[in-house]
């Protein structure tokens, strides 16, 4: 029972991983849009620069201490990797998922990007075969998918209000990653043995 409850415990960890390093990267993007349009300093860049890569190198270390081992496991059990039709599916949804942050982020509605932030940080992302199998792949395709929005998008967009949805990804980001620190002490006390 300990087993199966520190391996649930694993899952919502690395899912919280693969969510902070989405978060992280598409506020690292939105932040460095807003600084090239509203003509930026290179401290400001340096800035956004340090806290982007901190974020996503934080995320990528839980990648490999939660996401990496499971993924591993999931490989074995199924060497196929599923049909060719769900992989080119999976990557198009991905894809949409991206656009879809991406929009929500360019709106004139504070909400709706925190809603649709909230909804992107529930998504059980490690129940998906191509998220499982290709981490980075996936990454890259929820950015393609957000990309042409955050940048075309950027023009007609109040900057204060650019650099306000830029917290609103990264403050899930910062939140998914304590979740995920916190899942490690949870993991070893589950597994630990039970004292009579």
């Amino acid at each position: 029972m300990t087993g199966m409850k520190a391996e649930a415990i694993a899952r919502r960890a690395a899912n919280a991983g693969f969510g902070a390093l989405l978060f992280a990267l598409f506020g690292w993007v939105n932040l460095e849009v807003f600084l090239l349009t509203s003509d930026g300093t290179i401290r400001g860049q340096a800035v956004a620069c340090g806290l982007g890569l901190y974020l996503s190198l934080t995320a990528y270390r839980r990648y490999r201490l939660w996401w990496l081992p499971l993924a591993r496991a999931a490989r074995e059990a199924s060497p196929e990797g599923g049909s060719r039709l769900g992989r080119i599916a999976s990557a198009c949804g991905l894809a949409a998922a991206g656009f879809a942050l991406a929009c929500a982020t360019r709106t004139e509605s504070f909400a709706t990007a925190i809603v649709v932030a909230a909804i992107a940080a529930f998504i059980p992302w490690f129940r998906s075969e191509f998220c499982v199998r290709y981490f980075f792949a996936s990454h890259v395709l929820l950015m393609a998918g957000g990309l042409p929005v955050l940048v075309i998008g950027a023009a007609a967009q109040h900057p204060v209000l650019m650099l306000a949805n830029t917290w609103v990804l990264w403050v899930p980001a910062a939140a998914l990653l304590l979740s995920t620190a916190r899942s490690h002490k949870r993991a070893e006390r589950a597994l630990a043995p039970s004292r009579p």
